[in-house]
């Protein structure tokens, strides 16, 4: 391992400690994914992007940024994207039946005190609020001070800090559920994050549950936006979390697959037990797929190349058909997420291809994307300055946003300009 600044390089498997690790996928380095600027011309650092593979299924980014910079003025936020608020809130009521979340109530046997849920990476409280809507206590970890007081305005008690063992947990007794949604893959020491778990949680009757971005899903889909990106330290299998999980003290009980970023696992783990079939079914698809063989990683290499390709030839012609009709081609995006970062520098878009980029979020409006500084506007500019073409650069929900634009343009009684996402496949939708 070898300490720069501003970033880690390791040498060694982050999950099981082994030598060596072997890259597989690179990209050129880019900006943090989130320092979205408030002025052009800034110069901003890079830092490299180079995923590698170790013999335990483990996936991981070589080099891990030093987390203060990724997430002490994070921008994103849960609550802006429709599609999560929605997802939290049937996760809730779905993790509240099955495991019997109970608020406090007074009982013939006596009094109940009502059991805690506890988000680690918990971002503006979103996930939190559908056990709260049901009288649960709900505890919130974000490192982030800003998204920390946005989860309080919502009433989501909400501590400031990383999550590791020792952390002092501002909870009466041990939460029966700890959750991590979406950030199980943004942290080097995992391995004290599960300490930290197992040595909070109920023993008894204690579940911790975590979302991520599944490495089947991804590589199936061609995904290098998320996976080469600075704040997923790994890109998760069950093969290798399995053992992990076990050497700290928690047993991967069941892993259910979910729609989310793409392709999602939701997986469950407990202190003791036994494992459902579901965690040895997710190992044996893991292995079917290819995703352990040099040569499956090739093939996604290559087809980066030919996305590259492609979309830039369907950028050009658009932009040549309104240059011979007299006129000023503009191309506009759709959705600044954070992996739109290593996307366009992947894929080498930048002002002189992508004229402005449309996002919701008013904490990224009237900013430029990191590096590139292609300007983010406000949905109004789809009518001062009607593109020719839009680019869906959120692809994992480009029907709902394609559907979005439409609506957005009907409602002026104008007909929404053609609109292209980049996954699974370059594709018009």
């Amino acid at each position: 391992m070898t300490d720069q600044p501003g970033f880690t390089e390791s040498w060694a498997c982050r999950l099981c400690g082994k030598t060596p690790i072997v890259e597989v996928l690179s990209i050129p380095a880019t900006p943090l994914a989130n320092e979205f600027v408030p002025s052009q011309g800034l110069i901003q650092r890079k830092f490299p992007l180079s995923l590698t593979s170790c013999k335990c299924g483990a996936f991981q980014l070589r080099h891990a940024v030093d987390p203060v910079l990724l997430f002490k003025n994070y921008l994103y936020t849960t609550g802006s994207n429709p599609e999560l608020v929605e997802h939290f809130g049937k996760a809730a009521d779905m993790l509240a039946q099955r495991f019997t979340l109970r608020p406090p109530s007074n009982q013939p046997e006596g009094p109940y005190p009502g059991d805690i849920v506890v988000s680690l990476g918990s971002n503006d409280g979103t996930d939190l609020l559908g056990f709260k809507d049901r009288g649960l206590e709900v505890l919130g970890v974000e490192p982030c001070e800003r998204l920390a007081l946005m989860a309080r305005e919502k009433g989501v008690k909400t501590q400031v800090g990383f999550f590791s063992k020792g952390f002092p947990l501002d909870v009466p007794r041990p939460p029966k559920l700890i959750i991590c949604n979406n950030t199980f893959a943004h942290i080097a020491d995992l391995g004290g994050v599960l300490d930290g778990v197992r040595e909070q949680i109920d023993p008894l009757k204690g579940v911790f549950v975590f979302e991520v971005a599944w490495a089947k899903s991804m590589v199936e889909k061609g995904a290098f936006d998320a996976i080469l990106y600075h704040e997923h330290l790994f890109t998760h299998t069950v093969t290798a979390l399995r053992p992990f999980l076990e050497a700290h003290g928690l047993k991967l009980f069941d892993v259910e697959v979910i729609p989310t970023h793409g392709g999602s696992i939701r997986g469950y783990a407990r202190v003791g037990g036994s494992s459902f079939a579901s965690v040895f079914t997710r190992m044996d698809e893991e292995k079917a797929s290819g995703l352990f063989r040099m040569k499956t990683w090739e093939g996604f290499a290559k087809r980066i190349t030919n996305t590259k390709i492609d979309l830039h030839n369907r950028i050009q012609t658009v932009r040549w058909a309104k240059l011979n009709s007299g006129g000023t081609p503009v191309i506009a995006g759709y959705g600044a997420p954070a992996k739109l970062t290593p996307l366009c520098y992947a894929l080498e878009l930048g002002p002189a291809q992508i004229d402005y980029v449309v996002d919701d979020s008013l904490l990224k409006q009237g900013r430029f994307t990191p590096g590139l500084q292609i300007p983010v506007v406000p949905s109004e500019r789809f009518f001062t300055e009607p593109p020719d073409l839009i680019v869906l650069f959120a692809w994992n929900i480009g029907p709902r946003m394609a559907d979005k634009v439409r609506a957005m343009f009907e409602e002026r009684g104008l007909k929404a300009p053609p609109m292209v996402t980049p996954f699974p496949e370059v594709s018009f939708l």
